[in-house]
């Protein structure tokens, strides 16, 4: 018999190893192991067959008390359900209305008119068929079926593009207006006709031939689009290419002076009395805006003028003294 733990063969009929001093496995040892272990696999296969029974009766247990619990409560539950679906669909129908007619009417008059009804402004649009401010289109449609409460979307005339007898901008109850072409007109019309529309115009220039100097060339936004109150706009101008050269004045003569200022397209301005030496009374001493500086037609220029000196020479007088 061969011992297991050092491999030494032994007599059969010895229970412990000569070599090792360990208990000898006999066919017997092994037969009884063999027994064990499958007696292990038997108890623990029942104790599982056990407890999933136990879970199966107490699952069937609750599904037939939940079944079976009370019939009326069960009625009761689905009675209640269906009670409260019927009332929602009656509140419903009950707040439910016809959409009026709104095309024709103007937006202004009926928003606040309507009801719980809510109109919202879906688009400003140029139409040709109705005045500025008249509801053109809406969704839904008359007659559909929408909650009191609901929504209708409306689309709003703007009217046409922009009065082309005059060529300004329409203004509209909306409080939108829209752009005119102002390509052509003087600075001073344009600004006025769009201050007049609330909006901030800032004019730039632009070096051009298209138009007369000191006209507006083209604008932003351009004429046609949609502006409204607070808007900025820029307008686009042609310099005015009449820059001239203020002359040089002094040294000349007040009458001569004004001669030459206005000769050059200019304006005299109020002029200065100061008291100098070295130039004779009446005489043009300074000029404001130096000789040889370029500046726009109709600038101001201010002269500065000797004094007379009232103990020699008595100042000009411009009309005769009366006679006897």
């Amino acid at each position: 018999m061969l011992c297991k733990h050092c491999n030494t063969e032994n007599e059969e009929g010895n229970t412990v190893c000569k070599s090792c001093g360990q208990p000898l496995e006999t066919e017997d040892t092994e037969e009884l192991e063999d027994i064990g272990v499958s007696r292990g696999r038997f108890i623990s296969t029942v104790i599982l067959i056990i407890i999933g029974a136990l879970v199966l009766i107490c699952v069937v247990a609750l599904v037939f008390w939940l079944v079976f619990r009370n019939p009326e409560e069960n009625t009761a539950v689905v009675t209640t359900t269906s009670t409260a679906t019927t009332q929602n669909a009656q509140t419903d129908q009950a707040n439910q209305i016809y959409c009026p007619q709104l095309i024709g009417e103007s937006y202004n008059e009926i928003v606040n008119d309507v009801g719980n009804l809510k109109i919202v402004v879906a688009e400003y649009a140029y139409n040709e068929d109705y005045d500025v401010g008249v509801i053109y289109a809406q969704s839904p449609q008359m007659g559909e079926t929408i909650m009191s409460d609901g929504t209708v979307n409306v689309y709003v005339s703007l009217g046409s593009a922009y009065n082309t007898t005059t060529g300004v901008a329409q203004e509209n109850t909306t409080g939108v207006a829209v752009m005119a072409d102002y390509r052509g007109m003087t600075r001073e019309e344009a600004e006025q006709d769009l201050m007049d529309k609330g909006v901030t115009v800032r004019v730039s220039e632009l070096v051009t031939d298209e138009v007369a100097p000191g006209c507006i060339v083209r604008s932003y936004p351009a004429a046609g689009k949609e502006i409204g109150p607070g808007d900025l706009v820029i307008l686009y101008m042609r310099p005015s290419e009449e820059k001239v050269t203020v002359p040089e004045l002094t040294g000349l003569q007040l009458v001569d002076a004004i001669a030459a200022i206005n000769n050059a397209g200019l304006k005299v301005g109020n002029p200065e009395v100061i008291r100098k030496s070295g130039y004779s009374p009446g005489v043009v001493v300074a000029q404001r805006i130096a000789a040889g500086t370029q500046v726009d037609v109709g600038t101001e220029i201010i002269l500065q003028i000797n004094a007379y000196d009232m103990t020699t020479t008595a100042p000009p007088q411009n009309s005769t003294q009366p006679t006897e």
